[in-house]
């Protein structure tokens, strides 16, 4: 969970970290041993091992470029998958996540406000930095009615999304406020099938 400030992987996983990327960061042995810097991960019933943000939001400071270069170094080679929750902060960490990706995956809101950031992200991008990954683009439909048409977002971002997450509040806000993920907790909804 690279959202270093206020990251809530754990919180939506219903996971009690009792280490963080913040600890990781400054343990100059564990960013040495991949034994010892897997103790800092905190593993999810369904196999997942997560990377928890710091608990403290002046963590984010002591974190850089170089801490995140060896984490994903040590950890690379353990996994098939390391998927990482940017936030929504572009820095130099964010950047270099983005250079070393070979998808990403970008999720917004069908309003206006986020398709303007995502269309400005991805000309940032364009411009500023060899990406070498796929971008998929994730419509989570998380209000009632549609703000905006699929068709909308496909003019605004030059861009069929790749899925399209149906509104389901109740399901929705109970995943979030249990801390269990719809894939698990109900299978076969049209949420948890998006």
């Amino acid at each position: 969970d690279l959202d270093l400030q206020f990251g809530q992987v754990a919180t939506h996983l219903n996971l009690t970290p009792r280490y963080d990327l913040g600890g990781l960061a400054t343990d100059d042995q564990a960013l040495a041993d991949p034994e010892l810097a897997r103790s800092y991960l905190t593993e999810h019933s369904s196999g997942l091992s997560v990377l928890a943000a710091p608990a403290q939001p002046e963590a984010d400071f002591r974190v850089t470029l170089d801490h995140l270069q060896r984490m994903v170094e040590l950890y690379r080679p353990s996994f098939d998958h390391v998927i990482v929750d940017l936030g929504s902060r572009l820095d130099s960490r964010t950047l270099w996540v983005l250079e070393q990706a070979d998808v990403h995956v970008l999720v917004l809101f069908p309003e206006l406000a986020a398709l303007r950031a995502a269309s400005l992200l991805n000309l940032f991008l364009r411009e500023q930095t060899p990406l070498r990954a796929r971008t998929h683009v994730v419509v989570n439909h998380v209000f009632p009615k549609e703000l905006l048409k699929t068709r909308d977002i496909e003019n605004l971002l030059r861009t069929i999304p790749a899925a399209e997450i149906p509104y389901t509040e109740i399901e929705m806000m109970r995943a979030v406020n249990e801390g269990v993920p719809l894939v698990m907790s109900r299978p076969t909804s049209p949420t948890a099938a998006a």
